[in-house]
């Protein structure tokens, strides 16, 4: 798969899938071509104050817990939206790609789910977390 087609399948996967915390926000699918480790830390952190700190998690943590609390509840709305992210999952890690999660932030805090191509191209996903 090139990065175009993997851009379109991340729109697809995320239209109308939002991120659940004290508030629910869409997901923002970018490319930002080739970067090193090193770059894509420094472009994450420039949108950013100064002092803030960039966290890295697994990708796997991440979406394990979204779709663990999202089944607790039992409710059907809530068992589509955790099947529709485990469909995300599913697409990410079928294609074995080099994921990176990072969050970045204070109480508004950006989360970047990274896919790092072969080529070194950088894909993903940003959303954001509201966490008081």
């Amino acid at each position: 798969m090139n990065e175009n087609e993997i851009v379109q399948k991340l729109k697809t996967l995320t239209t109308e899938l939002y991120f659940m915390s004290e508030s629910d926000y869409p997901f923002e699918v970018f490319n930002w071509g080739i970067l090193n480790d090193e770059e894509i830390k420094c472009k994450i952190l420039s949108t950013h104050n100064p002092d803030s700190t960039l966290i890295a998690l697994k990708t796997s943590d991440l979406f394990e817990k979204i779709i663990r609390n999202l089944k607790i509840t039992e409710e059907s709305v809530s068992i589509s939206i955790a099947k529709r992210y485990e469909l995300l999952f599913d697409f990410i890690k079928t294609n074995e790609f080099e994921t990176r999660v990072y969050k970045c932030g204070g109480i508004e805090i950006d989360v970047y789910i990274l896919i790092v191509m072969p080529s070194k191209i950088v894909l993903g996903l940003k959303t954001i977390s509201i966490e008081t």
